[in-house]
């Protein structure tokens, strides 16, 4: 599988006495959707064969591309690869073990309203109720 976008901005916030709640937030420029290829929250999912020829998800799912004359399915060839193909929004990048990978309310992709500052006192303030 292979992520496509387009950063256009990378931020990097460090915290210094706590280097596990570090993390990176990159802004995405929007890419212009393919009309061939819905769209699902900002992104799309597609497989590719080489020669950038795409093929449906649904075909991925299935294991196989399509049916012959003699109705013998056509096996997807060795480099298909499945696409993801991010228009826009945001990607956070924490640890593991992280404060914010942690919450479980954090599943539900609100970085994507949030600026890194605004990340940065969220995790600060959960790192004073702790304290």
């Amino acid at each position: 599988m292979v992520d496509l976008f387009k950063p256009e901005r990378m931020i990097l916030e460090h915290f210094p006495n706590a280097v596990q709640e570090s993390f990176l937030l990159i802004e995405l420029a929007d890419l212009a959707a393919d009309p061939a290829t819905s769209s699902y929250r900002g992104h799309q999912e597609y497989g590719e064969l080489s020669g950038r020829e795409t093929f449906d998800r649904s075909a991925w799912d299935a294991g196989y591309l399509d049916h012959d004359v003699d109705g013998q399915q056509i096996p997807l060839p060795p480099d298909a690869r499945l696409v993801s193909r991010w228009l826009n929004g945001k990607i956070l990048v924490v640890a593991k073990g992280s404060i914010w990978n942690g919450e479980s309310g954090t599943y539900d992709g609100r970085h994507n309203n949030l600026s890194a500052t605004q990340i940065r006192e969220g995790i600060e303030a959960v790192q004073a109720r702790r304290r």
